[in-house]
């Protein structure tokens, strides 16, 4: 899953979106997008509820995202 995470960042660049906590929604929205788009039938098969895995993947991915935010060098704003 972690290299899902790191492509929703990659996700934020190509759309020219920041790596900031401003992108948070973005990032989730595109992790937990992408997530339903490979893995629904995975998902239905085992009779996941599709709101709860929803819930855990936002989860997961806002936990990671801010740890990573928070990792990267402070810039100046101009």
């Amino acid at each position: 899953m972690l290299s899902r995470l790191d492509q929703g960042l990659d996700f934020l660049s190509e759309q020219g979106l920041p790596v900031d906590v401003k992108s948070t929604g973005d990032y989730i929205r595109w992790v937990i997008g992408d997530v339903f788009k490979e893995e629904a039938d995975t998902i239905s098969a085992n009779g996941l509820n599709e709101a709860e895995v929803r819930k855990r993947i936002g989860s997961a991915a806002a936990h990671r995202f801010k740890n990573r935010v928070c990792a990267l060098p402070a810039t100046d704003a101009a």
